[in-house]
């Protein structure tokens, strides 16, 4: 698959507001797959974006999103297996 791939790690605040968060993102286009995770962040999200422009678009609109606190990105450089 060309193009970039992240994974972002989110915190959201409050807590409570975990289930609508995952709702909108999941619709969002570039989202591959949504994870609900345990430790410091509440959730990562594994995203491809064809462009660095539509990696800052879909960044911009997941923060944009209510409850979300913060967020983590990793630019996935080399898939090894």
């Amino acid at each position: 698959m060309k193009g970039i791939m992240a994974f972002l790690f989110i915190k959201t605040q409050p807590k409570n507001r975990q289930v609508p968060v995952e709702d909108e993102i999941s619709k969002m286009k570039g989202v591959l797959h949504l994870y609900e995770v345990l430790g410091e962040y509440d959730m990562c999200v594994h995203v491809h974006a064809g462009t660095r422009e539509e990696l800052s678009n879909l960044l911009y609109n997941i923060s944009t999103v209510e409850g979300v606190k913060e967020i983590t990105t990793i630019i996935i450089s080399k898939r090894i297996k």
